[in-house]
């Protein structure tokens, strides 16, 4: 799974990897594996069952979330409307740390449609932009946020200089 959606989105964490976070609330370690698409979510079949609603949302470090995967913003969605009495609603997340719109917009295409979302939402923040044009300054020269899609990368950066 990682070489290929590497090779796509410039980077990407592969499926069933093992992965911790410090819970930002209680300061616990909190290990979980990703799913076997390499998102932070629970399993999703491409085919959607008949008669279900699927959300799809996309996005960067915010909809990866630094807190345990039941606290996700896209999990407590799923919980509300289910709460609400929408009990045929799926919510399925796609996002990793650093990514741009680029980087949304190719997960979207590759992958995101093959859900067949019946609503997509981008979770969008500032950075996102410069996302988009380059690193942040001090990123090392081998940090996978140089990999961009569509071809962009530090050298053709440096040589428009």
């Amino acid at each position: 799974v990682y070489a290929a959606k590497a090779k796509l989105y410039g980077w990407a964490r592969d499926g069933r990897d093992d992965m911790c976070d410090i819970d930002p609330d209680t300061g616990r370690k909190v290990w979980f594996k990703t799913n076997s698409q390499g998102w932070k979510d629970v399993e999703h079949a491409f085919e959607k069952p008949e008669g279900v609603v699927r959300i799809l949302f996309v996005g960067d470090s915010n909809t990866w979330g630094v807190v345990p995967r039941d606290s996700l913003y896209t999990r407590l969605v799923e919980k509300l409307l289910r709460e609400r009495g929408c009990k045929n609603v799926e919510v399925i997340s796609m996002g990793l740390p650093g990514w741009g719109t680029d980087h949304a917009l190719e997960a979207l295409k590759n992958e995101g449609m093959k859900y067949q979302p019946d609503l997509v939402i981008y979770q969008f923040c500032a950075n996102d932009v410069t996302d988009n044009l380059m690193p942040m300054d001090g990123t090392p020269d081998d940090a996978p946020q140089w990999r961009k899609p569509l071809g962009r990368n530090a050298q053709i950066v440096n040589d428009a200089d």
